[in-house]
């Protein structure tokens, strides 16, 4: 079951890779959609709901919930904003859901899920949609959580950095790009050991450059500089408390589909919504050529029905 539909209420060319966002009939699947909808107003982009269809479901139960989802983003942006709202199509596949959604990531600028409730150490509690896409998508994911505090909504994002971390520039790149679409700042943390009784220099030097260098990108952004002597994970469970979205970076290879270092410490010990960046590869494996062909043969399908 393949089927696509556009919103005729807002109709816009759309040229750019669309943000994309799983929904379900849950409460977070929505905010997860209205999440969505200001990064792509922000990045000019289209905005691609898409609905997973369990094997016995019918059409008309996906679209309802795919209308649903629709409206709710419209009723919100028509209270919050004077300006038209992005271009939403939306989209009804059958399958697994976290393979059809690593599929369609490969044509995203970023994917968008909900998460339920707090995570714990298992992965159940998580989300196995979540978690399998937190460690394959091939672009930025979003995993948006329910509201629990006013910091949800005005807080910073936050970026860990560590001496051991080799991708701090493009965690620092989303989190400026994500502040400015926000409207908030940007908060980075430096973690020393707890043995050591002066900050690490080298660190904060480097950091610092990145920052000044993304800054000229994102003239409008605020950014604070913090050291914290402790251990990664703390820094994040501490600072992450009156944070909107934290922001981490994913390896490239790690033991899928299990989680590592501040990518499985973001996901699973803080309560914000959390922004998982994959590292770009220079050359793609052999799984993410599969699941390229996969995105593909979907579109087709797509524009045939379209």
């Amino acid at each position: 079951m393949s089927e696509i539909t556009t919103d005729e209420h807002n109709r816009q060319p759309a040229t750019s890779a669309p943000v994309i966002v799983g929904v379900d009939d849950s409460s977070t699947a929505i905010r997860a959609a209205q999440w969505a909808a200001v990064v792509a107003d922000a990045r000019k982009a289209p905005l691609q709901l898409v609905h997973v269809a369990e094997r016995d479901a019918t059409v008309s139960a996906s679209g309802q919930i795919l209308d649903n989802a629709r409206r709710a983003v419209l009723e919100r942006w028509a209270r919050t904003s004077s300006a038209p709202a992005p271009a939403i199509s939306t989209v009804v596949l059958s399958g697994d859901p976290a393979t059809r959604l690593l599929g369609l990531s490969t044509r995203a600028c970023e994917v968008v899920v909900g998460s339920g409730c707090r995570a714990t150490i298992t992965r159940s509690m998580l989300g196995s949609v979540a978690t399998t896409l937190a460690a394959a998508s091939n672009c930025p994911l979003a995993v948006i959580r329910p509201p629990t505090s006013a910091a949800a909504a005005v807080g910073p994002v936050l970026v860990v950095v560590t001496a051991t971390d080799s991708a701090v520039s493009p965690a620092l790149s989303a989190a400026m790009r994500a502040a400015a679409e926000r409207h908030c700042e940007v908060l980075v943390v430096t973690v020393t050991r707890p043995t050591a009784r002066v900050a690490t220099p080298r660190l904060e030097d480097h950091v610092e450059a990145l920052l000044a260098e993304h800054e000229r990108d994102f003239p409008t952004v605020r950014t604070r500089l913090v050291t914290y002597f402790g251990h990664a994970r703390t820094a994040i469970e501490k600072f992450s408390a009156t944070a909107q979205l934290v922001v981490t970076t994913r390896q490239r290879r790690q033991f899928w589909p299990l989680l590592s270092g501040a990518t499985y410490s973001a996901l699973q010990h803080t309560r914000c919504a959390v922004l998982v960046v994959p590292e770009q590869p220079s050359n793609p494996t052999t799984m993410e050529r599969f699941r390229f062909r996969l995105s593909n043969r979907d579109l087709a399908a797509e524009q045939t029905i379209d």
